[in-house]
């Protein structure tokens, strides 16, 4: 794996303003620079800038998804409320459409775990990790 300045294939910046996009979580359908780029292997744990190491997410899925990665590394949060807030973001973007949700919610899920993941790798190496 290269560094950001060897790799030369299509980056964020240069998807701009070509079409819209669905968020990798929720499936709606965003302007690209309304979309957030979430690196799924963590640059810091190897991951290179490559668009197949990119999930396109929008803010609120990406910020939520941060959210429950670090609720499931607590000790504090039971894993059964974690779901329940799971459920009820995505029973909140599609009040209507139960498929749609439950995709929601693996989607979710899948990346938190994936975060939650490197995040436990990380402190138990000794690293601090710290978020919002």
């Amino acid at each position: 794996m290269g560094s950001r300045n060897e790799y030369t294939g299509e980056t964020p910046s240069d998807l701009v303003g070509k079409r819209r996009f669905k968020c990798d979580c929720c499936r709606k359908k965003y302007p690209i620079t309304l979309l957030d780029w979430h690196h799924v292997q963590p640059r810091a744990g190897g991951g290179s800038d490559d668009p197949n190491n990119f999930a396109r997410l929008c803010s609120g899925c990406h910020q939520f998804l941060h959210r429950i990665a670090k609720r499931l590394l607590s000790t504090k949060s039971g894993k059964s409320s974690t779901l329940v807030l799971v459920r009820d973001y995505a029973n909140s973007l599609f009040e209507d459409d139960h498929d749609r949700a439950d995709i929601v919610i693996q989607n979710v899920l899948k990346y938190a775990v994936e975060v939650a993941s490197w995040l436990s790798e990380k402190s138990s190496k000794g690293f601090i990790v710290t978020g919002k």
